[in-house]
Formats: C-alpha cells, structure tokens, sequence
C-alpha cells in the first residue's frame, strides 16, 4: 500500500526531511519488494536458483555496484541459499529490505547536478542520455518543466561539441519513450523506436514505469503488471546522427 501523505509528511517532520525524499525512499522499497517478487517468479517458471533470477530480472548488480564488498558477500551468500519453493522463505519484503540495507551505503559512481532530470554518459563514439525525475514532485514534462528539459538538452548538446568531438551517435533507451512529450524532445530520426534487449529489465529504463511523477508508487500499473507478470510499458530504443541532436538544439 501506498504511503499515505499524512504518514510522509509526519515522518519528513520526524527525521527533518522534506516530504518528497520520504515518499521517495518508501517507494523505493514497494519498488524494490516488486522486483524481488517478480525475479521469484521467474525462478518457479524457469526452473532457476532464485539468486540467478534475481540477477537477471532486477537491478540487484547495478545496485551492488560501489557497495561494501563484506555487505555484499554475506547479503550473496544468504540469497544463494534461499529457496522461493521452501515454505521457510522469508518473503519479498525481508528480501527487499535486506538489498536496500547494503545498497544504501554504496559509494556514488557519477554526480548529477542538482535539479537536472536529463544526464548523459559516453562510450567510444555514442552518447546516451538518461533520464530521472529529479524535480519531484513536479511533473517533469509538462508546462514550465517541459521547458527546462530543453534547456538541459542544449547544454548536453553543448558540452557533447566541445568536450566530446568523437561522439557521432546520439542513443537512448526508456520506457518514456512511449509518451509524445518525451520523444518530442528529440530529433525526427530519434523517434523512431525499437524494443529494449532482454538485458534492459535490470535498468529503470523498465522499472522506472512504476513511479508516478509525485514519486508515490503507480499501484495500477503494479496492479496490470502483477496480473500479468508483463511490463504494461515496453521499453524502447533509439538513435539518431548526432549532428541532428546539434542541429536542433544548437542552431
């Protein structure tokens, strides 16, 4: 169940945080219980260890990455030996938390400037942009903060040109890719889309469909998805020459 906003706003003035980054991090952990049960159900179908299908179709790798290596080996440890067919499981949410204890003290791999939902990281002769909220709880795509979004496209378009002349590819890869604000964003060539390879479902470019903008869980997107066991979002791929990125930003 969603956290209600009157248990996020008297934690917030609990713990003297603002009421988003508690809202945030509960739906950190709704979100991470639902990947913990979905890598249990490809366990039991599969016919696999529940570690190897927790690896697999969370973002249980990414979220070790930078962590303490004691953590993460006896949090492996435990997970190997544990059973989803046993009835001594200790369910989702022990799972859920158990991940999100290690992971909490992990050291940030990359910096984002504060208020920026658009960011981009380059390998060889592609750059890709990723994209998180981080003006919580505004809409991001919408009205003024639609705006801002191009602002920040242009300063990436800037600084690929100067600091990167051996980017020739501008690439992407997300769910939002369904919605027209988003792909509207980018270049006509850009909007043309492909399905994600099934190594995407370790990213947000997948999970990241089960935020509302406000940072609250979509319980029916959650809903759909737990009916199903598939993604009500597809996630899509893209790209596009990166001078028509510098051509629409830039001239």
């Amino acid at each position: 169940m969603n956290i209600s906003n009157w248990e996020a706003s008297r934690q917030a003035e609990k713990f003297g945080l603002p009421k988003s980054v508690i809202v945030k991090a509960h739906t950190a952990y709704e979100l991470m219980i639902l990947q913990v049960e979905y890598s249990a159900h490809q366990a039991i179908v599969q016919d696999i260890d529940f570690f190897e299908s927790l690896r697999r179709y969370s973002r249980f790798n990414k979220m070790m990455r930078g962590a303490p290596k004691q953590g993460v080996s006896g949090l492996e440890e435990r997970l190997r030996s544990s059973d989803v067919r046993s009835p001594n499981w200790f369910g989702a949410p022990g799972v859920a938390f158990a991940i999100l204890e290690v992971s909490c003290n992990a050291r940030k791999t990359k910096s984002e400037p504060d208020g920026r939902c658009f960011h981009y990281e380059c390998s060889g002769d592609t750059a890709e942009v990723h994209f998180s909220n981080a003006v919580v709880p505004k809409h991001p795509l919408k009205d003024e903060e639609l705006k801002q979004r191009k602002i920040e496209l242009r300063d990436i378009a800037q600084s690929l040109k100067e600091k990167h002349p051996e980017v020739k590819i501008l690439a992407g890869s997300s769910w939002l890719r369904n919605y027209k604000s988003y792909i509207s964003l980018f270049p006509k060539e850009h909007r043309k889309t492909v399905e994600c390879d099934a190594s995407a479902v370790n990213s947000m470019g997948v999970w990241g469909q089960f935020y509302r903008y406000d940072g609250t869980l979509n319980e029916e997107r959650v809903r759909l998805f737990k009916a199903s066991w598939e993604f009500p979002l597809k996630c899509l791929s893209s790209e596009c020459p990166i001078e028509s990125f510098f051509r629409m930003y830039l001239d």
